[in-house]
């Protein structure tokens, strides 16, 4: 319907109409109801601010676009139903709040975000918005948890959106959040769950977050002196690749775990005293989880007009992969370093994060700031539990390596819940004392060793390598 009005139209017009843009009025539309946050969960960064222009005035601007969800165009990205109408797609309900990056990332990943998927994230945003502004008990909680974790709620509870049972999780996940700051400075300061925080109980925290500016500043700084750009204003954003390291501290009594993990990170900043000397502050860390770790901190320090703002957290993403320690001399974390630290954090440790004031990608460089920030954890039970027996079976397998002298090559049954520890290191032993002392000079395998679903397991020895895989009886093997 869309290509057969744009062909009514004369050749030499035609290319001007084949795009149905939102008017002025739905894009302002579209940023109210998203709260002016990119509507995308990883992501709902603020897209509007102050802004100075060049003749003095102060004004606002923004980096947000109204995005469309059915494509503007024929040919664009997640192309209209057959039957929508121009007006249809330049309605309000076509549309959703998205920053500048993100409004592009959706375009060119259009098989990960389809129509559907972005419907729902304008859902949730929008109705995370309209209840943070109409409902006052939630209006006043959700000011005192981070954006990524108040959306969260609402992602929970997408299949109905039982506003009774939001405002209960709002509450409990700021109660949450306060008590988590009561332990984490081994205070012994509380606030009653039927009341607002008590004014010294306030200033303190307050004064905690003043903290968390000075140290960035002191962070920002660092990586300013090295930025040589004669261009530069020292006003601009500057982004950097930096190194944190991730600990936990004993809540009780303060102690720092002796173990750490360090990661690759971005850092990027902004900082800057406007002509009416306010102050603007922007402070971001975002490790990259990958095969090395897969341990996510996003910290995020804001400071404009409308005060101080810290969020901190720190997640999983994806399975720990064994491919964490292939490089020891490149890399810096251990496997026995990730199971110490999270061994403390499963025992109710806190997590907290360093980070480096010299840039640059390399692990081995160490200049990190002497007070970490703190972290709050978004790990559950069943995942600290999980990831943790998974890193055990990665230490076990680098412990026959060194036992056998030979390479381990993981499978996915090795790592499946029947194969627990014991009979892997049961099973290494028998063949090892079945086959003799080394070298390993034949093949090996062991008697079927355990059931995963219907398929038997085995260990298999050959060529140098260690492998736990299905038994086929149809191979023949040779047994010393």
């Amino acid at each position: 319907m869309l290509d057969s009005q744009c062909e009514k139209l004369p050749p030499k017009y035609r290319k001007h109409h084949d795009r149905y843009e939102f008017s002025a009025s739905t894009k302002r539309d579209l940023a109210a109801a998203a709260g002016t946050k990119c509507a995308l969960p990883d992501c709902l960064t603020s897209t509007h601010f102050r802004d100075t222009k060049k003749n003095g005035e102060v004004g606002s601007a923004h980096l947000g676009k109204a995005s469309h969800i059915y494509a503007a165009s024929a040919n664009g990205p997640r192309p209209a139903p057959k039957g929508m109408t121009p007006d249809q797609i330049k309605h309000f309900s076509n549309g959703i709040w998205t920053c500048s990056s993100c409004a592009e990332k959706i375009d060119k990943i259009d098989i990960r975000y389809t129509a559907d998927r972005l419907l729902e994230m304008k859902k949730i945003r929008e109705t995370a918005q309209q209840m943070a502004a109409s409902d006052l008990e939630i209006a006043f909680y959700s000011r005192h948890i981070s954006p990524i974790a108040f959306d969260e709620i609402f992602w929970n509870n997408k299949d109905n959106l039982d506003i009774g049972r939001i405002r209960r999780e709002v509450k409990s996940a700021f109660h949450s959040l306060n008590a988590s700051d009561d332990k984490s400075r081994g205070s012994s300061l509380s606030v009653p769950p039927d009341c607002v925080l008590k004014p010294v109980v306030k200033d303190i925290r307050a004064m905690m977050r003043h903290s968390d500016r000075n140290r960035a500043l002191d962070i920002l700084g660092a990586w300013a002196a090295t930025i040589k750009d004669p261009f530069w204003d020292r006003r601009g954003l500057h982004i950097h690749y930096v190194t944190v390291a991730i600990s936990a501290r004993n809540p009780e009594n303060g102690e720092i775990c002796e173990s750490s993990i360090r990661l690759r990170s971005d850092g990027w900043g902004q900082h800057y005293t406007d002509v009416d000397g306010s102050e603007f502050l922007r402070f971001a860390i975002s490790t990259s989880a990958g095969p090395r770790c897969n341990l996510r901190w996003k910290l995020s320090v804001s400071l404009d007009k409308e005060g101080l703002r810290t969020s901190s957290e720190l997640r999983l993403s994806g399975n720990l992969s064994p491919a964490m320690n292939l490089y020891p001399g490149e890399l810096a974390n251990s496997i026995s370093e990730y199971i110490a630290l999270l061994t403390t954090l499963a025992e109710g440790w806190s997590p907290i994060g360093y980070v480096n004031k010299i840039t640059g990608d390399s692990l081995n460089d160490d200049q990190m700031h002497s007070e970490p920030f703190r972290i709050v954890m978004r790990l559950t039970e069943q995942e600290l539990e999980a990831t943790l027996y998974r890193a055990r079976k990665i230490q076990l397998a680098q412990q026959l390596e060194i036992e056998w002298g030979y390479l381990f090559s993981y499978s996915d049954i090795y790592f499946s819940d029947e194969l627990d520890l014991k009979t892997i290191q049961r099973a290494s032993d028998d063949l090892r004392r079945q086959m003799g002392p080394p070298p390993y000079w034949y093949r090996g395998e062991t008697d079927v060793l355990k059931m995963v679903g219907n398929r038997g397991v085995v260990l298999r020895v050959r060529e140098g390598i260690l492998r736990f895989e299905e038994y086929q009886s149809n191979r023949q093997t040779m047994r010393l």
